[in-house]
């Protein structure tokens, strides 16, 4: 069943609604109602015979179960129908009266301010209303959903309304009233009093403002810039994260680790020339894609193709084949195709390949270099790739809306922004911020060579769907989001694993501040380094609560580019190494499907052979249910150690899980044979000698191995002969 786009188990709510020490008997049922909505009823029994208040039973679910879990009404009966072979008689269920409903039920907004910011939240969170008691959490909010409302409330308001306020007051209820503070201080900086209700609800409305803002105490944010196009009639300059590609790519051959590989399989009557059109149209829709890197005077600058010179789609046949050998050549040609990389200065950083399996199935093979996308812009362009495929198959307009602004123009923005005092300001925080780390040591398989390779492989897992509800409880008691809870317990792995308290793992981050950004392909993605201190074995809720708080922080000063980051701080350069992080952390939701007119769709692997980092775990969030993956470099790692790191993982989730309360150097994270070897197999070092003196010993080791080590004392060796000299 579905709940609020939630993938939840029924009966895991009836095993947790039993548990109440005066239910006897439960079901729960799900239903639609007139608006649509999936709602949960549950009808339980009692020993005593009597009806339990719905607000006691509503409290109890919540103490283990996430908000969507929770049915809205609870219904007492006698006992549950049963039809005449002993099964639950759904039919004869009565419905719920006022009486038994749990609140807290829905609750309207009562201000615009209130209003406007339930309407940002529902479409976001894609549900048809959002009441002020509404959890933007347990509405399925995460971390990056509440960047995106930050960018929006932008737009709708006139002001910024700080990121970490959504953790801070994570219902309109409270956060309202911090609205009403910033428009307040909005007004007064730009007009003197005013009607700050007016401001709130629609502050575009009011006239410009006649000075700029003045109070110095207001976050860096609040003066974000709009994004306009860029004047045209000289070079445009790369972004930041433009310029270190092509640096790399100066530095050395492209290298595929810097490029994203899509397949979609495509199930049905596939119209061929409608998605070649549709390809195409993406193409010219998105400057990012018509994009060379070129040096004027040594200085690279952004060279845009015109909008007709688009690539083909590439075409393979393989229907003649039979079809298991044709996914199979499938399979090799978009592998190889990921691996085939790109010229910057040449070569538009996108190719596409549609491949005939069979008459009815086809493969859309994709890749992109980074310098032109990242995660974020896969998602947009195929969005767009079905949007206007359909288009094509119908005969009807585009249902794209035009682009006001395009990546160039975010470019000169960025080179514009990151200047002066605001640069100062982040370079201060993140210099003393990351003062003093050093490297995480992992237990490797392999001796570290002195020049990283990047050749990787990856492994998949799943975590199971029991976790879920567990992890969401743990943030929510922490006032954290899962993207959190999961960091903190990767960062006690790898204590765990390198014996370090001091851990610093690099996250990615949307970094898409304004609105128009949110349809635009292009490099936006920035890196954060999230360090965590373990030393005094805190708890792993006091741990959550850490990462929250310095997640929060560093959000507040992700403005600043990685490549300018290490530019600044100037680690040591060590070619064996990735600069001041060696493992990553992502949380992702993933679209795994989309719409294309008439076929079904469905994202199928592509083999990677590369790794940008020693270590990368990804977990993904489909409907509740937890899966990942773990990238890794296999000049370090073997395929067997990074499964077992997997199982720690899994294993330690469970137990932070089940006792967030427990010491992170306590958290079990072994398996009971794992145990059984260490503590007792590999302690089983009991040896029958012979009676013998030591210096006899030692004349027999003379004799066997001589040239043996047998004394170190500093940088003065002994071997068994010369000790027996």
């Amino acid at each position: 069943v579905k709940v609020r786009g939630f993938r939840i188990e029924l009966g895991e709510i009836e095993a947790t609604l039993a548990a109440h020490p005066s239910v006897q008997q439960t079901l729960v049922t799900a239903h639609q109602d007139t608006a649509h909505e999936t709602r949960l009823t549950a009808y339980y029994t009692c020993a005593d015979g009597r009806r339990c208040a719905p607000r006691s039973l509503r409290e109890h679910l919540a103490e283990s179960l996430p908000g969507y879990m929770i049915p809205s009404a609870f219904v007492w009966l006698e006992a549950l129908p049963l039809t005449a072979n002993g099964k639950t008689d759904f039919r004869a269920l009565p419905e719920a009266d006022p009486a038994d409903v749990a609140t807290a039920e829905y609750v309207a907004p009562r201000t615009p301010a209130e209003e406007t910011l339930a309407a940002l939240w529902a479409e976001l969170l894609k549900v048809s209303r959002v009441g002020i008691d509404d959890d933007f959490f347990e509405l399925g909010g995460h971390s990056l959903l509440a960047t995106q409302f930050v960018s929006r409330a932008k737009a709708a308001f006139g002001f910024d309304v700080p990121l970490r306020s959504v953790f801070e007051a994570s219902t309109i209820r409270v956060l309202g009233p911090v609205v009403a503070v910033l428009a307040a201080q909005w007004l007064a900086d730009n007009f003197g009093p005013a009607d700050t209700e007016l401001a709130a609800a629609k502050p575009q409305q009011a006239k410009e403002p006649k000075k700029p803002m003045q109070n110095e105490d207001r976050t860096r944010r609040s003066e974000l810039p709009p994004l306009q196009p860029a004047d045209r009639s000289r070079p445009l300059p790369l972004s930041f994260a433009q310029q270190r590609f092509w640096f790399l790519d100066q530095l050395e051959e492209s290298r595929e680790e810097y490029q994203i590989a899509l397949a979609v399989r495509l199930t049905g009557d596939l119209d061929r020339p409608a998605l070649e059109r549709a390809f195409q149209d993406v193409i010219r829709r998105h400057e990012a894609l018509r994009t060379t890197l070129t040096g004027a005077d040594g200085t690279p600058v952004q060279t845009i193709r015109d909008p007709e010179d688009v690539p083909a789609l590439k075409w393979t046949d393989l229907s003649a084949s039979p079809q298991a050998e044709a996914r199979r050549q499938t399979e090799q040609i978009t592998a190889d195709d990921g691996r085939a990389t790109f010229d910057l200065a040449m070569d538009l950083p996108i190719r596409g390949r549609l491949i005939r399996v069979t008459p009815h199935e086809h493969t859309f093979s994709l890749t992109i270099h980074h310098v032109a996308a990242d995660g974020w812009s896969r998602d947009v362009l195929v969005d767009e790739l079905a949007a206007l495929y359909t288009a094509h198959r119908t005969n009807t307009p585009s249902p794209l809306p035009e682009l006001c602004v395009q990546y160039g123009d975010f470019a000169v923005w960025q080179r514009e922004w990151l200047s002066g005092e605001r640069l100062d300001a982040d370079l201060a925080y993140w210099r003393g911020r990351l003062a003093g780390l050093e490297p995480v040591e992992l237990p490797l398989d392999r001796p570290r060579p002195a020049v990283r390779s990047g050749l990787g492989r990856t492994v998949y897992f799943d975590l199971g769907p029991g976790l879920y509800t567990g992890l969401m409880r743990v943030a929510q008691e922490s006032r954290a989001s899962l993207f959190m809870t999961l960091l903190a317990a990767y960062q006690v792995l790898l204590s765990r694993y390198s014996g370090q308290a001091d851990i610093a793992v690099g996250v990615p981050i949307a970094n898409r501040h304004h609105a128009e950004t949110e349809k635009l392909i292009g490099f936006f993605v920035n890196t954060l380094v999230l360090r965590s201190d373990l030393s005094g074995n805190p708890s792993f809720a006091d741990l959550v609560a850490q990462v929250r708080e310095h997640a929060l922080d560093a959000y507040e000063h992700q403005d600043l580019p990685f490549e300018r980051l290490v530019e600044e701080l100037q680690p040591e350069r060590d070619l064996s190494r990735t600069p001041l992080f060696q493992t990553m952390f992502q949380l992702r939701t993933p679209r795994n499907s989309w719409e294309f007119f008439g076929l079904e769709a469905e994202e199928q692997h592509v083999p990677w052979t590369t790794s940008m980092y020693d270590l990368t775990l990804e977990i993904s969030d489909e409907d509740g249910v937890l899966s990942g993956r773990v990238e890794f470099a296999t000049d370090l790692f073997s395929v067997e150690l990074i499964e077992a790191f997997v199982g720690h993982f899994r294993r330690l989730l469970e137990c932070v899980v089940a006792d967030p309360g427990v010491r992170v150097r306590e958290a079990e994270f072994l398996s009971d044979d794992e145990r059984d070897v260490l503590v007792s197999g590999w302690n089983a070092t009991g040896v029958a000698y012979p009676e013998k003196c030591l210096h006899e010993w030692i004349e027999e080791q003379a004799v066997r191995s001589p040239g043996a080590v047998a004394v170190v004392h500093g940088d003065v060796l002994l071997t068994y002969g010369e000790l027996e000299a």
